[in-house]
């Protein structure tokens, strides 16, 4: 009976990771889906979301019109 649940349990765990690699490369292969702003990332005239990358994260979601995407960061001259 042990090593019946362990497994079960070690099935139950492979089929987790399985599904949580799913969700993720669904996100990554659609960016333009990421936000509303999102759409303007190729030609280089969206403004990127402040609050995306935070751990509180943009609570405006898909409907935000700043871009979710990756940016360089901008260096500007220190006061």
């Amino acid at each position: 009976p042990l090593a019946e649940k362990q497994a079960l349990l070690e099935m139950m765990i492979d089929s987790q990771e399985d599904e949580e690699q799913e969700e993720g490369q669904g996100e990554l292969d659609d960016p333009v889906l990421q936000s509303v702003g999102s759409a303007k990332h190729c030609t280089g005239k969206c403004k990127p979301c402040h609050y995306f990358h935070t751990s509180v994260g943009c609570i405006n979601g898909i409907h935000c019109s700043f871009c979710h995407l990756p940016h360089a960061k901008k260096s500007r001259p220190r006061p």
